[in-house]
């Protein structure tokens, strides 16, 4: 081989050696630029993960303190509704209380209607023993009036026991009111004897004694009660 041929052949394979030095340099740093590029990307999207995660932490926060507030709210209204059951509590006791004295009352007022008819029906008894008929008839009259008004007060009575299921006191008030009803038809019959016997009627006054005497007998049919036994069984 000629020398001009030997130093075109190595200064071809010279320039091929450095030629692919060069094609390796910049075959690397094109990777390292995308590698950057990729890292700034990367870093990129964990800077705004991390914007999202801080912002979920604030609604979480957020969130955790309504939470609170609310639970704040339910406990306050729990003891509230504590003290209005209380309150309820306290306004049914006085009702009932209330409820048990309006009873009483009433079965007292009842009483002291019978009280003045019993009178009554003592005064009719001794005027009729002494012959005066006709004010016998009078009071015995005035007798079954007051006996009507105590049959109405212990019915009235009898009637707010039994819807307050007081059973047993309205029983017993029952027994009264059906005691001093029997009590009024007696003193009324004895009323009317009286009348006819005043007017010369005896056969009348007769049939009218007989009703009387018949509705005395049924009096023992039934228990009259004193106002401190329905206080007992009311619990006053």
């Amino acid at each position: 081989m000629h020398r001009r041929d030997v130093l075109r052949a190595t200064g071809v394979a010279a320039t091929l050696s450095v030629a692919g030095c060069l094609g390796y340099t910049i075959e690397s740093e094109d990777d390292v630029q995308q590698r950057k590029a990729r890292i700034d990307e990367l870093e990129s999207e964990v800077g705004d993960l991390e914007s999202q995660v801080e912002t979920k932490d604030s609604t979480i926060e957020d969130l955790e303190a309504e939470v609170e507030q609310k639970q704040s709210e339910i406990e306050d209204l729990e003891a509230s509704i504590e003290e209005k059951d209380g309150e309820i509590d306290s306004l049914e006791s006085d009702l009932e209380t209330e409820q048990k004295e309006l009873i009483s009352k009433l079965y007292e007022l009842g009483e002291s209607h019978r009280q003045r008819a019993f009178k009554n029906w003592q005064d009719g008894g001794d005027l009729y023993d002494q012959g005066d008929y006709s004010g016998a008839s009078n009071e015995w009259g005035l007798a079954a009036g007051q006996y009507i008004d105590a049959t109405e007060v212990f019915a009235e009575a009898a009637s707010i026991a039994s819807d307050q299921g007081r059973s047993e006191v309205a029983d017993m008030i029952e027994s009264s009111k059906n005691r001093v009803q029997t009590s009024a038809t007696a003193a009324h019959q004895f009323s009317l004897a009286s009348y006819y016997y005043s007017h010369d009627n005896e056969s009348q006054g007769d049939k009218h004694l007989q009703e009387g005497n018949s509705a005395l007998e049924e009096l023992d049919q039934y228990t009259l009660y004193d106002p401190s036994e329905i206080d007992s069984s009311l619990g006053l």
